[in-house]
């Protein structure tokens, strides 16, 4: 039986990743770490992402993306960050994933 919106609770599930790759904030989430500068989230089984935003803790040291989504169960996505000038690098991010615990 599918859930009807009314059962659908709203959900936001944040975290914090360290220049390793090592969770260091938050709950509800898994980290892999892909090597310098990638790091791999994946969120409970039972949550619909409907928005997500990743931004690294020193903005003027670092550069972020976030690709490789996924939305089927479990949702997963990739966190990549950079130098200034280009370069895979390992830097802190935090991240914020909003949607719906199904």
């Amino acid at each position: 039986m599918r859930p009807t919106a009314k059962d659908r609770q709203p959900r936001v599930i944040a975290g914090q990743v360290n220049n390793s790759g090592i969770a260091t904030a938050g709950t509800d989430f898994t980290v892999i770490s892909g090597g310098a500068g990638i790091a791999q989230i994946t969120l409970p089984a039972n949550f619909k992402l409907i928005g997500l935003s990743a931004t690294v803790v020193n903005p003027s040291a670092a550069l972020i993306t976030a690709d490789q989504i996924t939305t089927t169960n479990p949702v997963t996505f990739v966190v990549r960050t950079y130098s200034i000038a280009g370069a895979a690098s390992g830097a802190p991010f935090s991240f914020v994933a909003a949607g719906v615990q199904q």
